[in-house]
């Protein structure tokens, strides 16, 4: 399970001047949905996204689902195939979800599709569509439209972004070296978390020489981290947390907009053995001590923040996704219908 909090850091992580039609989602969407071969059952978690002030869930923003799937990715040009796992993530609120047009106080219609190496969680592909409004009574209006690529299966960094509001597009980034790395970094930083959680090694303090790094405006700028024993009552009850609180380095560059996070995460063991589905605890059992599940996260606004939570975790069977034709290989058909809009999505 550690590639679904690599789904989560990457959700807050990675953000970026080509010629007129640019390449669309869709085209890259196709791109993961013919190279992967689902393996085993897909892994769905479901969080509430709520605006909070004074410690108070004040309005449900969003609903957000987070799918992993174990499989293999093959490459066009070889018949060798690397074992993987793929994340979708999507974010709605409830305008987007109910089919609303782009508009009023809260709007988002976003998605994450990223595969990742198993079981070292080196990024192969990862793809960012953001679609969100937000016009709140107080505070700054945040109008974002766009889509980023990044694809890392040829071992270096490939990047494009498009910008849907000012029609600009975008093949380079400032800090793409350190981004790139960061994407081979993955399992080393969420191994670090794990032994954290299990007392193998000291708490992370700002101090360390632990680093993520996140795309402010365009650039790698590197954050911090702060680690601690939390004991928080969440999805089934209470659990013994590890928190981790996320924040510009002190090296981080001025004048760039940047927000701090926060994470609670505990054992996938622990999580799955609260539900009664036996195929769940059999997927927990079957991995690694390593294995974490995010149960909260927060996110810093101007005012206030926004806060994630588990409601429910679940399995979900891919028979569908893979078809055969007498005499052929597997042929494999779009995952999850992931080329149709998030609210056609089979959830």
């Amino acid at each position: 399970m550690r590639a679904v909090i690599a789904a989560l850091f990457s959700m807050i992580c990675m953000e970026g001047l080509a010629e007129s039609a640019p390449p669309t989602p869709e085209l890259y969407l196709n791109k993961i949905s013919e190279r992967f071969i689902p393996a085993k059952p897909t892994v769905v978690m479901s969080y509430t996204v709520h605006y909070r002030f004074l410690a108070l869930n004040l309005l449900q923003v969003a609903e957000a689902t987070i799918e992993a799937t174990e499989g293999f990715w093959r490459s066009p040009d070889s018949d060798q195939a690397t074992a993987c796992c793929l994340i979708s993530v999507t974010l709605q609120s409830p305008s987007a979800a109910g089919g609303a047009e782009r508009g009023g106080r809260v709007y988002i219609n976003s998605r994450i599709v990223s595969v990742v190496t198993m079981p070292q969680l080196d990024t192969l592909y990862y793809l960012k569509m953001t679609d969100e409004l937000l016009n709140p009574v107080v505070g700054t209006k945040k109008d974002t439209h766009n889509f980023h690529v990044y694809d890392l299966s040829n071992g270096e960094l490939s990047f494009f972004g498009h910008n849907y509001l000012d029609g600009t597009s975008a093949t380079n980034i400032t800090g793409a070296t350190d981004m790139a790395a960061q994407g081979k970094e993955v399992s080393r930083v969420l191994t670090l978390l794990s032994d954290v959680y299990h007392e193998r090694c000291g708490p992370i303090s700002p101090d360390s020489d632990f680093r993520i790094f996140v795309n402010c405006d365009s650039k790698a700028v590197p954050f911090a981290a702060r680690s601690a024993r939390d004991n928080i009552h969440a999805f089934g009850g209470k659990y013994a947390a590890l928190r981790v609180d996320v924040m510009p380095a002190r090296e981080a560059p001025r004048g760039v907009r940047t927000r701090s996070f926060t994470v609670w995460t505990t054992s996938f063991m622990d999580v799955a053995d609260r539900t009664k589905n036996k195929e769940l605890r059999q997927i927990a059992a079957e991995t690694p001590a390593w294995g974490m599940t995010p149960l909260l996260a927060d996110y810093g606004m101007a005012v206030g923040q926004i806060r994630c939570s588990l409601k429910d975790i679940s399995t979900r069977k891919q028979d569908a996704v893979v078809k055969r034709k007498a005499g052929h290989e597997p042929i494999v058909a779009p995952i999850a219908l992931l080329a149709q809009p998030p609210e056609q999505e089979v959830r």
